[in-house]
């Protein structure tokens, strides 16, 4: 089958959405969920064994971290959501988008309660390009230390 012009054939590389990963990561709850489960567990033992590559972006990744720790969803503590999908993302066969960067980011977003992974991202990112991060957000400020661009505001000028 093609679809856009993209063969549908089986292949050894298969690329992960935020859903591939929540089914490994949440507890099954329904007898469908289970099987999901087992499903995605047989995918991540393929690739810890290195007979499939599984890549995925920092974006899925955004969005793992969101859902299992909101409240309105999976309320699971930064510490357990960072040490569920580190053994995820770091088999040799876990191709991720700015994987250094990512990894930085969850390292960054558990140690700093008050931000959010998505700045943790920004920020970790910045650091990996030996950028300054342009930003107006104090407690960002703070946690990206001297890589800040503007480096000072008059006070009362940020957010």
């Amino acid at each position: 089958m093609v679809h856009r012009g993209i063969s549908r054939e089986r292949s050894a590389v298969i690329v992960a959405d935020a859903n591939v990963f929540l089914r490994m990561l949440a507890e099954p709850a329904t007898p469908q969920d289970r099987v999901a489960h087992s499903i995605v567990r047989e995918l991540f033992d393929r690739v810890a064994a290195g007979g499939v590559r599984l890549l995925t972006s920092d974006a899925v990744i955004a969005e793992v971290v969101f859902i299992m720790s909101n409240p309105r969803h999976y309320a699971i503590p930064r510490d357990t959501v960072v040490s569920s999908l580190l053994p995820l993302l770091t088999p040799p066969g876990c191709v991720l988008a700015n994987r250094d960067a990512v990894l930085a980011a969850l390292d960054l977003w558990e140690a700093n309660p008050r931000i959010s992974f998505p700045d943790a991202l920004v920020t970790a990112w910045a650091w990996d390009q030996r950028a300054e991060l342009a930003t107006f957000d104090r407690r960002l400020q703070r946690v990206a230390g001297d890589a800040v661009w503007p480096p000072c505001l008059p006070a009362g000028a940020a957010g």
